[in-house]
């Protein structure tokens, strides 16, 4: 008996099945589900928490992998690594879909009584199924792909065979963030950003970058919990914020912004662009909107940013981005 087979066998030799949501590399151990959930929901909720979506960002972080906690997915597992020879059920190719049964399950939980999809319901379930990759809602030939993903039967996703099989904690975490008030941490959120003359278009659009940074915060989450799984020393090296003081280096940026020589008409709009960067840094945390000519100063812009937020609010965070 190999070492993987008996790693299995003692995970399931437990009160209740234990499931997996991983091996690692060597075949030498197996990660628990329930654990791999609950970090991502932290760390999720941690980067989400930068800019007011702390709970958005834990039930997105726990529902997440809910279609490994299913007796297929579970064989597939043992499969990909060697466990057994084939599985006892049609593949239908190379991989398992997981990813759909926590989309459907968020969709559900948060659409209208008359069953029509909300602005929630739509961003929480495009996070979830994209998180190995994101997902175009319309093909080019206009088709409601996301909809047919959402439509998947029991079957295909096994949503609610996934969520019985979830422990009593597990549950009672998910049903908290659902009464956390979801909706109004993203109507907060986008409120601000959607001034009141924009077009559909940017409406959309600043929607869109809701589900860039929601999806980020989750497979941010996701990939550090495995890397961790892999080797424990990455949690060791990882500085958790602690970086070199950032004081120094918004003091070389302005410094290095004051000895640009103003030559021509360019100029002025750049240095005005630096300063409106260092008005918007003092804001509060969300979305804003500022449109730079092009060119190599955009990658300047990004800098001042970054640089500037962290300087005025003490700290450098990773999420103070830039989407150019």
């Amino acid at each position: 008996m190999g070492a993987l087979q008996r790693v299995v066998i003692k995970l399931y030799s437990q009160k209740g099945p234990i499931y997996i949501a991983r091996y690692d590399k060597e075949g030498q151990k197996a990660q628990c589900l329930w654990e791999h959930l609950t970090k991502v929901s932290r760390l999720a909720s941690d980067f989400a928490s930068k800019v007011a979506l702390t709970n958005t960002g834990a039930l997105i972080g726990i529902m997440h992998d809910l279609g490994k906690a299913t007796r297929e997915f579970q064989e597939y597992l043992k499969y990909k690594v060697g466990i057994i020879d084939k599985v006892s059920f049609d593949l239908k190719g190379s991989t398992l879909d997981h990813s759909t049964a926590g989309a459907q399950f968020l969709s559900e939980k948060f659409l209208k009584n008359d069953g029509k999809s909300t602005l929630t319901s739509d961003i929480l379930a495009m996070v979830s199924a994209s998180h190995h990759g994101f997902i175009d809602a319309l093909a080019p030939d206009g088709n409601y792909v996301f909809g047919r993903r959402l439509e998947k039967s029991e079957q295909e996703a096994r949503k609610l065979q996934a969520f019985e099989a979830l422990p009593s904690s597990v549950k009672d975490r998910v049903n908290q963030f659902l009464l956390s008030g979801i909706d109004e941490e993203i109507i907060n959120f986008l409120t601000p950003a959607i001034e009141p003359d924009f077009k559909t278009t940017e409406r959309n659009f600043v929607v869109s970058l809701l589900v860039r940074y929601l999806l980020s915060c989750l497979i941010d989450a996701d990939r550090i919990d495995a890397a961790d799984f892999d080797s424990k020393d990455n949690t060791a090296g990882r500085k958790q914020g602690k970086y070199i003081e950032w004081s120094l280096l918004a003091d070389r940026l302005e410094s290095y912004l004051k000895n640009i020589k103003i030559q021509h008409e360019i100029d002025y709009m750049r240095r005005d662009i630096s300063d409106n960067c260092l008005n918007m840094a003092s804001r509060n945390p969300g979305l804003f909107r500022l449109s730079v000519p092009t060119g190599e100063r955009v990658i300047i812009v990004t800098g001042c940013i970054n640089v500037l937020v962290s300087r005025v609010s003490g700290t450098l965070t990773k999420y103070n981005s830039c989407i150019a």
